[in-house]
């Protein structure tokens, strides 16, 4: 099993690659056959064994009788939350399977080998949630000073980031966006809709963002200059007090809790291949309610299919 969560810990030598070779050389040495490697990239020790994809195939492998030991290089590779050690190793005790850290030497054995374990994990669990609350309070503070601590995925549409004169990162008016959100959030206000004021936009500028996309620009407190508390942290598309209005001014339709779709998730779209999406519709001298499914693209003009299944 490897695993690794931050580029950080890479750097110090805790690699998948370095993991990988260690392991590999170790099974080669002690003359033992790998059946698999499990490999959790990205992901903390800290996190359940559930929402660890690859754990959690391990563990169906494990159950499965497919494996009689498991190795990894380092305790903290394998865990760092001490609750979450004790609840897989009773599934390994269950099914008689064994782990070992090829660079360290524990003995789950004995009372004073298991309660080593568990002081080890006791101190990489704090040292993992003191790292937490110093990355929590820098982030805090680079917010506090307006500097934009995000990276490309995270800046909003209409908006770019750029260094001032002091080498800080601000986030600012991107030009080549700005017309389209403008558009957007003076639509927004008239109609107070935002599939409206998507499909227009996006066939005007000629975009392809989703409904979805839109209503997270919707609910976006950038776009009126403010972030996480932090007031004038960024030039405002839309005036707070205006933002206020249209947030409230906003109807949702209500879903009744006994409204059922029975092929949820089952239709695709015979021309974009996206999952179509439930609607309903009653008529005015009917109350009876109409099922139908339509393509979640058609409606922000993504896709030109505008037929429904009923």
């Amino acid at each position: 099993y490897e695993r690794v969560s931050t580029d950080e810990q890479a750097l110090h030598g805790y690699s998948i690659d370095a993991q990988i070779k260690g392991l590999e050389e170790y099974c080669q040495t002690h003359n033992m056959r790998v059946v698999d490697h499990y490999t959790d990239a990205g992901v903390s020790g800290g996190k359940e064994s559930a929402k660890r994809p690859e754990m959690a195939r391990l563990l169906d492998d494990v159950q499965a009788g497919k494996i009689d030991m498991i190795l990894f290089t380092k305790l903290d590779r394998w865990f760092r939350n001490v609750p979450e050690y004790f609840k897989v190793q009773e599934i390994l005790e269950r099914h008689r399977v064994e782990w070992k850290a090829i660079y360290e030497d524990y003995d789950t054995t004995t009372s004073n080998g298991r309660m080593a374990i568990t002081l080890f994990l006791a101190i990489a669990q704090n040292e993992r949630e003191k790292g937490s609350e110093r990355v929590t309070a820098v982030l805090q503070r680079k917010r506090m000073n307006k500097e934009a601590c995000f990276g490309g995925p995270h800046i909003p549409i209409g908006y770019k980031k750029e260094k001032d004169e002091n080498g800080i990162p601000r986030l600012v008016i991107d030009p080549e966006t700005e017309p389209a959100v403008r558009e957007f959030w003076r639509i927004v206000s008239e109609e107070n809709s935002i599939m409206t004021a998507g499909k227009i936009v996006n066939a005007t500028f000629g975009l392809n963002r989703a409904y979805k996309e839109w209503t997270r620009t919707f609910n976006n407190e950038m776009y009126r200059g403010e972030w996480k508390g932090v007031k004038e942290f960024c030039p405002a598309y839309i005036d707070p007090v205006e933002w206020e209005r249209v947030k409230a001014a906003r109807t949702i339709k209500s879903t009744q809790k006994n409204r059922c779709y029975l092929f949820t998730g089952l239709i695709a779209c015979p021309e974009c291949g996206t999952i179509m999406s439930s609607n309903y519709k009653v008529y005015k001298d009917n109350v009876r309610e109409y099922y139908s499914y339509r393509c979640r693209h058609f409606t922000v003009r993504r896709c030109t299919n505008n037929k429904t299944v009923s």
